[in-house]
């Protein structure tokens, strides 16, 4: 039997005091089925699950959508889900709405599936573009159609987007911490100090590895 990768999700509810520790089902670093996967975590006592809400992180014939109906009727929660960090540069690319649009659709599926936190990336690579006024403005926009969706933007291996997406004075636009993210590229303690005002979740891995 294939390990399990280990992935934890630190997730603070924004509406208390809750602090809740799940595991990330990284459906492609295992060969067990979705079932069997949600099985052994229950028997080991996780209690919330998250997920790529994108099947192009999914295996071969699995689906997300049934991923989390299971995991949900087995008791564990999903309060945070991760979407798909390979269009992130184009945030910045003014001839297109396409990144927009996608975080639209996906933020509109949480709200469907009463998922409160949605985690994205603000930008890919060492030297990506850098987000101008115009494409924060739009940012705003988005993000002001779904005030029940947490935007949390997570800490890359680039961050100048990140601080400029921060600054917004925008109650549903949160950080991410990312340490695996953070060890690689940063102090991870001056980056949390840092952050800390807009982190509303963690994820921890078992290898402090390189980010996207």
């Amino acid at each position: 039997m294939q390990c399990i990768y280990v992935c934890a999700k630190l997730t603070k509810n924004v509406l208390g005091d809750e602090m809740g520790l799940g595991i990330f089902d990284l459906t492609k670093c295992s060969d067990l089925g979705y079932k069997d996967r949600i099985d052994i975590y229950k028997e080991t006592g996780v209690g919330e699950l998250s997920l790529y809400i994108d099947n192009d992180y999914m295996q071969e014939g699995e689906d997300y959508n049934l991923i989390i109906a299971y995991a949900r009727d087995n008791g564990l929660k999903i309060n945070q889900v991760h979407i798909d960090y390979k269009q992130s540069n184009l945030i910045c690319d003014e001839t297109t709405d396409s990144f927009f649009e996608y975080i639209s659709k996906k933020a509109h599926e949480c709200m469907m599936l009463n998922i409160p936190y949605m985690v994205l990336h603000p930008s890919k690579g060492e030297n990506p573009p850098e987000i101008s006024q115009k494409q924060l403005d739009k940012l705003k926009m988005v993000v002001s159609k779904f005030p029940n969706v947490m935007f949390c933007f997570e800490n890359v291996r680039s961050i100048k987007n990140l601080k400029k997406i921060l600054a917004l004075d925008v109650n549903n636009i949160k950080a991410c911490y990312d340490l695996g993210h953070a060890h690689a590229y940063y102090d991870e303690f001056e980056l949390f100090d840092e952050l800390k005002n807009k982190i509303i979740c963690i994820t921890i891995t078992e290898k402090m590895n390189t980010a996207p």
